[in-house]
């Protein structure tokens, strides 16, 4: 089945994601909430308890690697992100708008062509080729907003208040009631009220933009794009960027012989947060909820306030504001892609080609807290 058409219905930075819930018998699942993240395929299910799972991945004729192994390095336990999950798989590579054709092998007997590679199913993608005729550039982008959709219901800052007031006089502890909460219990106007979940939460803006020029005579097509995304992160200081450039060439040298190349390479960058960590001293978004609505995220000077302690007793918490600022913790991702093919044409109905490729990927990541 020619899934191409669905890459169209509804632009996103990456073409699993448009492809999630439209095919038959693939299930297509985002590991993580953070930008850019890896995602799971699985064709007709899991398959094996303790083997590999992911479907085999041909690009252009070409086999490539899905072994993110390379990339699995924990940083320290606090505020540690496990990298495997974040990084890319050969999909999240592509430009959408370069894809031609998808076509998903389930059958065993379809998959046999590729050995046990392809007993979790294929993959085939067929990017754009060039076309004989004149140049002709095309230029797409798309902008959207993504933000949350709902948050826990807090209590606000006179809420804890009085609640901290009927705990402590339930146990006989009035005495050690704090004094800087007598003034929410009078309801004073002018109090700290801060909504942690609000200052972490933010409206992000997701850029796409990618160009292309395809054309060629009867000898020589060439297809070359470019594209370039930008994904804010819903929690501050998080954010993907990915820049992709993709080069296809196929020239005809003779009645018989033709030889084409196929080149595509992304440079994708991740600012990580540990937002889904779930130990207390980094997890941002355990902080924030933890974190008292009668502190202020700043100090008057413009500081960062550290000065909270949580209700249980068992604080103080770190800032989750300031971790999601100073916090960096940045992972780069480059791959290429390198096809080429020979083909040789006996007659109409045998031909031979042979095909080479290279699948390069480099991993980089830098913490700093």
């Amino acid at each position: 089945r020619n899934n191409a058409s669905l890459l169209e219905v509804i632009p996103d930075v990456s073409c699993q994601n448009k492809l999630a819930g439209k095919m038959d018998g693939v299930s297509i699942s985002q590991t993580t909430g953070v930008p850019g993240g890896n995602v799971n395929i699985r064709i007709r299910g899991t398959g094996s308890i303790s083997g590999g799972n992911d479907p085999l991945i041909v690009i252009d004729g070409f086999p490539v690697s899905n072994d993110n192994n390379s990339a699995s390095t924990q940083g320290s336990r606090q505020g540690s992100t496990n990298v495997s999950e974040n990084s890319q798989n050969p999909l999240s590579t592509l430009n959408p708008n370069d894809i031609q054709s998808v076509q998903v092998l389930k059958d065993a007997a379809a998959a046999a062509i590729y050995g046990s590679r392809g007993a979790n199913g294929v993959i085939i993608i067929t990017t754009k080729k060039g076309v004989e005729g004149k140049p002709t550039f095309s230029f797409n982008t798309s902008t959207g907003i993504q933000q949350v959709s709902k948050t826990y219901d807090m209590m606000d800052a006179y809420e804890y208040a009085e609640q901290n007031y009927i705990a402590r006089l339930n146990a006989g502890t009035l005495g050690g009631y704090p004094d800087e909460l007598l003034p929410y219990l009078n309801d004073e106007p002018g109090l700290t009220n801060t909504d942690w979940q609000d200052e972490l939460f933010r409206a992000a803006v997701v850029q796409n933009y990618d160009i292309s020029i395809k054309g060629g005579n009867k000898k020589t097509k060439y297809y070359v794009s470019g594209s370039y995304v930008n994904q804010e992160g819903i929690i501050l200081g998080s954010g993907f960027k990915r820049y992709t450039l993709r080069v296809n060439l196929d020239t005809q040298l003779s009645d018989k012989l033709k030889i084409g190349v196929n080149l595509n390479t992304s440079l994708g960058i991740s600012d990580l947060v540990p937002a889904e960590n779930p130990y207390f001293v980094d997890g941002v978004i355990n902080l924030a909820l933890l974190s008292i609505p009668t502190e202020s995220v700043y100090n008057p000077d413009g500081s960062f306030n550290y000065n909270q302690n949580s209700a249980a007793g068992s604080g103080p918490f770190v800032n989750p504001i300031a971790i999601a600022t100073l916090y960096q913790d940045e992972l780069k991702q480059a791959r290429a892609l390198i096809g080429s093919y020979l083909e040789y044409g006996f007659n109409e109905n045998l031909k031979f080609r042979t095909q080479l490729g290279l699948d390069f990927g480099n991993w980089k990541r830098a913490i700093y807290r």
